[in-house]
């Protein structure tokens, strides 16, 4: 007897449904290559104004919103966080700063980030007290940063006029002594403004003086043309202050030619191998890189 079989397809059916899957197939391809339409958004108050914006407008705008603090994606605390970045070399004017200026001046993330919003909103920060009114600012971060640190100088320029001090050279100190100088005695030097001015002298006490005019070109923001003009004015009568290296106390020592982790690496040398003896003992600490220690020698004594 001849089994039947009640669940079976015939030869027609299983063709047609092999052609039914492969134009579903064939039509999700041909969806792929046509060109999207752009679905125009329009309010749903008929009042309001009609908005032709795109949905291809609308993901443009979205891909070019970054959130202020997305690329700072770092712990809101100030603590040893700060030393992931180099001291500054010179100070720098607060209103133009970046957040690393700020980082590796001492602030904390929250405050840099504050400091940023405010300014970008149009805020002025003239001197210490309008710093301390940023949200999270506190007197340590102040302390630490404030060598750094550079306020828009608000006073006008009582001593010359500025056309006169381009034009007059009589107005011009002669032989001024770069290490006792004042800031109204640097600002009447030709292309030099009160800015500039409390900037030289920061940085002064930062060094504990100069020992050459040539280090004014480390100044930030001292065009080389300007600081031509003022040598011819300038002199050293003085000397720099000195520093013991085998008496110092390196636990919170900073110098503007110290990176951070050489204060560090000069205590750990002198606890394992005793006191400096000469500079060739210096240079031993870090040997790869000796320029840090050629700018600082002149400050050093080894007694």
């Amino acid at each position: 007897m001849k089994q039947e079989y009640h669940y079976t397809i015939s030869r027609s059916d299983r063709i047609w449904l092999i052609v039914f899957v492969f134009f579903l197939l064939s039509w999700e391809l041909v969806k792929y290559a046509l060109p999207k339409a752009d679905i125009v958004v329009t309010p749903h108050n008929s009042s309001e104004k009609s908005d032709t914006t795109t949905v291809a407008q609308i993901d443009k705008r979205k891909s070019k919103y970054i959130p202020y603090n997305k690329s700072h994606q770092e712990k809101d605390t100030y603590s040893n966080e700060r030393y992931e970045y180099d001291e500054p070399t010179t100070p720098f004017l607060i209103q133009g700063a970046t957040y690393n200026d700020l980082r590796s001046a001492g602030l904390s993330t929250k405050v840099s980030n504050n400091i940023l919003r405010y300014i970008a909103a149009g805020g002025k920060l003239k001197n210490e007290n309008d710093l301390m009114k940023i949200y999270g600012m506190d007197s340590t971060q102040l302390t630490t940063a404030s060598p750094y640190l550079i306020y828009p100088s608000v006073e006008k320029e009582a001593s010359v006029d500025s056309t006169q001090k381009e034009y007059s050279p009589n107005w011009f100190p002669k032989n001024l002594d770069l290490n006792t100088a004042t800031v109204i005695q640097l600002d009447s030097l030709p292309g030099i403004g009160p800015v500039l001015a409390e900037r030289i002298i920061k940085y002064k006490a930062g060094l504990g003086g100069f020992f050459d005019v040539q280090q004014l070109k480390e100044i930030y923001g001292l065009p080389p043309e300007i600081l031509e003009k003022i040598i011819p004015y300038l002199t050293l009568t003085t000397t720099p202050d000195l520093i013991n290296i085998n008496e110092l106390d390196l636990t919170n020592f900073s110098h503007p030619y110290l990176q951070k982790r050489f204060p560090k690496m000069i205590k750990a040398y002198r606890d394992n191998h005793g006191p400096f003896l000469n500079a060739t003992d210096l240079r031993k600490v870090y040997p790869p890189d000796s320029t840090w220690c050629e700018k600082i020698l002149p400050y050093l004594i080894f007694n």
